[in-house]
């Protein structure tokens, strides 16, 4: 029979045994991730993560949070992953673990009042990989798709090969950053941690977004870039200060574009994009297969998620899906949500006077009869006027031959 356990008696080594394994996980389901976002005061998380074990052998690891200002469970708080399933299981034992997970998320979700459980796959993680149908792998377990798109470059070519899919706009955009004196290497989290943030908040408060709390930044240096789960990159201008910073997330044989910020006087250096292009490179250098440019939004004509898409379209690879779906929790969770909350008290409704009846409309008279129409003579047919002008011709005649024989005179004229 299938136990659940929670994470903290599973312990990190064999919790992050299942991670590193299963063909469903992403960085985000880690320990140390958990132990990262549950950390960050103002995200006040509540942690229900979870592992399914059966006669002492870990089948699953479930990275869950309960985030009570939106009334809903995700998986995880902050960065969305799905649950982890051992490796080694057959197609049967792999669905069996799933539906008790799913189960268990629910009962949990129930049990805090949630109202929802979201989740997802990583688009270089090996299912979504290994999925060349396009259906989302959860719906079967009573999850609605909320897909997206990602762009997913494969690392198996050649560097030449790979410098070829970028575009020309992009390759122009490293020759000039290369010129001018601008240079992109690797950094350490714990050295260049206070650069980062100050130039995290430079970027969000340019663009009109709340920077990221500084706990965050702190967990990522302490957490999981040691690990080698956040790989750094510096863009350094001629003058030797740093001007922007590319960070992607590891794990297994993928490598995703997370996050990265830029001072404002170097935006037009293009640094960005030699960034990039070195991220790129690193990720193959590493032994990575697979790099997750980033989200992309098809068909978005303008704005920000436009821009967006053509700045990641720029780098090569191809458009996969980006399996999401969120579960509805059964109403009990939703009863349960509101059972501490005091009543409301609701002005009573005003009586609202009945309409007047509508009076009958008054009987149509009947019209009069229309009196028939009088009978019309037959037109005469040609044949009437043969016959006609033939009796008129055999009178004639006759009277002619008529006063012919009693001796009378014929009249002049007549025939």
């Amino acid at each position: 029979m299938i136990e659940v356990l929670e994470r903290a008696a599973v312990g990190r080594d064999a919790w992050n045994h299942v991670i590193s394994t299963s063909p469903d996980a992403w960085v985000w389901a880690l320990w140390e991730w958990q132990e990262l976002i549950g950390a960050v005061p103002r995200w006040a998380l509540h942690e229900l993560s979870f592992a399914l074990s059966e006669n002492r052998r870990l089948l699953a690891a479930v990275p869950l949070h309960h985030i009570a200002g939106e009334h809903r469970l995700a998986c995880s708080g902050f960065g969305y992953t799905a649950p982890a399933v051992a490796p080694d299981l057959s197609g049967g034992e792999r669905r069996r673990v799933l539906l008790a997970a799913f189960a268990e998320m629910r009962r949990r979700a129930t049990q805090h009042g949630a109202t929802r459980i979201d989740l997802a796959l990583s688009p270089v993680s090996a299912t979504a990989l290994a999925n060349r149908h396009g259906v989302n792998p959860f719906l079967e377990f009573g999850c609605a798709d909320t897909s997206g798109h990602a762009r997913v470059l494969d690392l198996a070519p050649s560097e030449t090969e790979l410098l070829g899919q970028l575009s020309q706009d992009a390759r122009q955009k490293i020759k000039q950053a290369e010129a001018c004196g601008f240079r992109a290497e690797r950094a350490t989290w714990g050295e260049r941690l206070e650069d980062y943030r100050r130039i995290h908040r430079e970027t969000y408060e340019r663009t009109g977004v709340p920077p990221h709390p500084d706990e965050y930044w702190g967990g990522i240096a302490t957490h999981t870039a040691p690990a080698g789960h956040a790989q750094l990159w510096a863009g350094i201008a001629p003058d030797g200060q740093v001007v922007a910073f590319h960070n992607d997330a590891r794990l297994q044989r993928g490598s995703q574009y997370h996050t990265g910020c830029c001072k404002t006087a170097a935006l037009d250096s293009g640094i960005n994009y030699l960034l990039f292009w070195h991220a790129i490179l690193g990720a193959k250098h590493d032994g990575c297969r697979w790099y997750e440019i980033g989200e992309v939004f098809p068909g978005v004509p303008d704005g920000k998620e436009h821009g967006l898409t053509v700045f990641k379209s720029k780098f090569g690879g191809e458009v996969r899906r980006a399996f999401r779906c969120s579960m509805a929790v059964p109403t009990a969770a939703a009863e349960s949500a509101t059972a501490d909350v005091p009543p409301v008290v609701r002005e009573s409704p005003r009586p609202v006077a009945p309409e007047p009846p509508v009076p009958p409309e008054p009987p149509v008279p009947p019209e009069p009869p229309v009196p028939p129409e009088p009978p019309v003579a037959p037109f005469p047919s040609a044949r009437d006027d043969t016959l006609r002008t033939a009796w008129r011709e055999w009178r004639r005649a006759s009277r002619r031959l008529l006063r012919i024989a009693v001796g009378a005179p014929v009249r002049p004229g007549r025939q």
